[in-house]
């Protein structure tokens, strides 16, 4: 008689089916961004970063740290894209869940170097039935070897949190993080929150109010970067 399989086993097969499922359905997109903006300083040899924003996860209205740095936080909601040149995202979408996999890294491409504000519109699109769709990105070029924002909300990372686990969630662009691209090929990853959550870090962007969608649960929590939701604003700060 053979044994019955281990439990832990059936919801894997469970969960890696559910993520097939997903991963089948999602769309394909263009791969059209926006650049607008003024020419940052020549000067990259120590490039700067402030560390503000709210516990919430959203920029600041204003830029409250003590750094004298002079900058202005971006707005977390913009309504539309529509200055400056075409940048390129390939591949078109970038998606992690919540176990696996928790990491996709593709090639943002710019024409110009500079710090560029990240905004998407479709980060989170599953509404309350996952409520722990939150990730940070990084970016890696020439410059910036480690990849971190400017601006941080959890220790040296930017996290994007689940904004629409509400029916009030606002049909924007919504702020993803400030980085500097090196003009060409810049290196990008879209990191999943949940394994920083288990491991004990930014709890604070860890929706507990439905058991079901924890990250500690098997939901997968999809995070989304899409090409034709996305957009670049050059960073005006002096």
């Amino acid at each position: 008689m053979a044994p019955f399989p281990k439990p832990e086993a059936t919801l894997r097969t469970c969960y890696l089916f559910l993520s097939f499922l997903i991963f089948a359905s999602c769309n394909e997109y263009g791969i059209n961004a926006k650049v607008g903006g003024t020419a940052p300083a020549d000067d990259t040899a120590d490039i700067p970063r402030s560390v503000t924003g709210d516990a919430d996860g959203s920029p600041d209205e204003e830029d409250d740290d003590d750094d004298d740095d002079g900058d202005t936080d971006p707005p977390e909601w913009i309504e539309d894209c529509t200055e400056g040149t075409t940048v390129r995202l390939s591949p078109e979408e970038l998606f992690v869940f919540s176990w696996d996999s928790t990491t996709s890294t593709g090639t943002l491409e710019a024409e110009e170097a500079g710090w560029y504000h990240l905004y998407d519109l479709d980060w989170a699109e599953s509404g309350d039935s996952q409520r722990n769709e939150s990730a940070f990105v990084r970016i890696t070029n020439g410059t910036t070897s480690l990849g971190y924002p400017r601006i941080a909300n959890c220790e040296d990372d930017w996290i994007i949190r689940d904004a629409d686990n509400e029916p009030t969630a606002p049909a924007m662009l919504q702020y993803g993080g400030t980085f500097w691209l090196d003009a060409g090929p810049n290196e990008v990853s879209l990191i999943h929150n949940c394994p920083r959550v288990r491991a004990g870090s930014c709890a604070v962007f860890h929706d507990t109010s439905t058991e079901e969608s924890t990250c500690d649960s098997l939901n997968v929590n999809s995070v989304h970067m899409v090409g034709e939701a996305f957009c670049v604003v050059r960073d005006e700060a002096p």
